[in-house]
């Protein structure tokens, strides 16, 4: 029988594929790593993983055990134990009161938890986060693929009655078309726990040469052809800079063809896998950070832009009303005309004009997490 007056916090089993130091998924590893680092004095957090980053990359961690992570919380990096067999051993020893699901489209790390849980401790609740992968836009990637997923994926669903955990309105919207109008009760909104050191930088705009910048997948979901579709339009100096994983190859391809029909004036960089501690240094110098994707739910990329004092662009779909602050642009990330456009305007910024607008990059940063009233909203979701 479980003695639960020794434990004084809530269990909660966090699951996601990837997690520290994995870095190729991007920003629902952050998400996952910030929220255990701003609420583990709430919460006992014990995270459940793969020891494999996203290019199957073997992580320099000890796998099959538990481990510390900052002293903070416990990571189990399974190698033969990220498994149906280690998964039911682990629930068993644990037996938390929450478990919290990150993502969509994994067996062990969606299916298995889904499928196994109700049938070994019926009470304990269970939360999944999509981190974005069922809003509207994000289906029409890989729409046949992930069809008879999400058939199966529903039905278990059903099954569990499970929590949501959504972190903006479009998010909740697309969700509830997903689920039905029986489930919105069972949809929390609550914001992204966003890294809160990010240093404002005094910025002086540079007349000579427009420095863009992008930390992000590198997929079809960022528009990425699209900018260099815009870029061909631009006859000033420009170096577009993009940081992040490669996902998908093919699409990349594409990329470099467009970047070939470039003018000589405009050069694309490719800087591979940006390291945490270097986030900082390379938002100080770049002028503009352009991600006009198809869908965000948050983006912890353009948060961080925000926080350096960047203007922005990015798309309608993303929950960043930066146009409205005076902070960047918000374009249609599906035409390269409305892109250039962006970026002629960008590119034109007196002094005053583009230090203003850094000061209100700045101040919309600051507003999320004044508004966002965290504690209370993780409070209510982990119940």
């Amino acid at each position: 029988m479980r003695r639960r007056f020794l434990f004084n916090k809530k269990r909660v089993l966090l699951i996601y594929d990837y997690f520290e130091p994995a870095v190729l998924a991007g920003g629902p590893i952050v998400s996952c790593t910030n929220l255990v680092k701003y609420l583990h004095n709430e919460y006992d957090f014990y995270i459940y993983t793969s020891n494999q980053d996203m290019d199957k990359s073997v992580l320099p961690v000890k796998p099959d055990q538990w481990l510390t992570y900052h002293n903070i919380a416990k990571v189990f990096y399974g190698d033969v134990k990220w498994s149906i067999k280690g998964y039911c051993e682990l629930l068993k020893k644990l037996r938390p009161d929450v478990i919290y699901i990150n993502g969509v489209y994994s067996f062990i790390g969606v299916m298995v938890p889904l499928i196994l849980t109700r049938l070994l401790i019926k009470k304990t609740k269970i939360i999944i986060a999509p981190r974005g992968m069922l809003q509207t836009r994000a289906l029409t990637v890989k729409r046949l693929k992930k069809k008879c997923y999400l058939t199966v994926f529903r039905r278990l669903v059903e099954m569990n009655s499970v929590s949501w955990h959504v972190t903006g309105e479009q998010e909740k919207n697309d969700l509830n078309n997903f689920l039905g109008i029986d489930h919105c009760a069972k949809i929390k909104l609550v914001g992204n726990i966003p890294s809160t050191n990010q240093v404002f930088v005094q910025r002086v705009n540079n007349t000579q040469v427009l420095k863009l910048l992008m930390i992000a997948l590198v997929s079809p979901m960022k528009n990425i052809l699209n900018v260099i579709k815009a870029l061909q339009r631009m006859t000033g100096k420009v170096v577009y800079t993009l940081y992040g994983t490669i996902k998908e190859k093919d699409y990349w391809e594409r990329c470099l063809t467009q970047i070939d029909l470039l003018s000589p004036s405009i050069t694309v960089v490719y800087g591979g896998i940006a390291a945490r501690d270097d986030i900082p240094s390379i938002l100080a110098s770049h002028d503009i950070y352009i991600q006009p994707s198809k869908s965000e739910n948050f983006s912890h990329s353009i948060y961080e832009a925000l926080m350096s004092g960047m203007p922005v662009i990015t798309s309608h779909n993303t929950p960043w009303r930066v146009k409205d602050a005076g902070a960047g642009w918000n374009v249609d990330g599906e035409m390269p005309q409305n892109i250039a456009q962006a970026l002629f305007e960008a590119a034109a910024l007196g002094e005053g004009r583009y230090r203003a607008m850094s000061e209100q990059a700045r101040r919309l940063g600051e507003e999320y997490l004044l508004q966002a009233d965290l504690k209370t909203g993780y409070s209510q979701l982990f119940g």
